[in-house]
């Protein structure tokens, strides 16, 4: 009888602790691609709030611009014409292991708060910050 309840005590202990184990491991298989997406995003904004242009494109995908050279042409002219400045990371939505959508908060040229989403794309190169849409936001004249 003793060493009957050892066994099922020790069956249960065993059961737990896989239970636990493998709990964890789904668990941070999903904070990882989360926590690589975001890692990405911190150097591309890194780069952005520095006005780095040459490093700034090296973590972006965008469809916007022909070749490498007039996206590097476009973010040297951002960071002249629209900085932006005080940039956090408010959140991050996994969509699935090859999509992040990061959302960010900053201060543009103006000095007004914006919200936007960055779009973060998994592929052979890893993580970038994909824009596939072309948007434009009316001027306005600088105070």
């Amino acid at each position: 009888m003793k060493k009957k309840n050892m066994l099922v005590g020790g069956a249960v202990v065993i059961a737990a602790a896989g239970v636990l184990v493998f709990g964890s491991i789904q668990t941070f298989a999903s904070a990882t691609v989360e926590e690589e997406a975001k890692q990405t995003a911190v150097k591309y904004l890194d780069a952005v709030e520095g006005q780095n242009a040459e490093e700034a494109v090296k973590y972006v995908e965008d469809i916007r611009f022909p070749d490498p050279a007039s996206l590097l042409s476009a973010y040297k002219e951002m960071n002249v014409n629209s900085p932006a400045k005080d940039i956090n990371i408010v959140s991050t939505n996994k969509q699935d292991s090859k999509h992040v959508d990061i959302t960010i908060e900053f201060m543009n040229e103006f000095g007004e708060k914006e919200t936007a989403v960055l779009p973060m794309v998994k592929d052979d190169a890893g993580w970038k910050v994909v824009f596939t849409e072309i948007t434009e936001k009316p001027a306005k004249i600088k105070k």
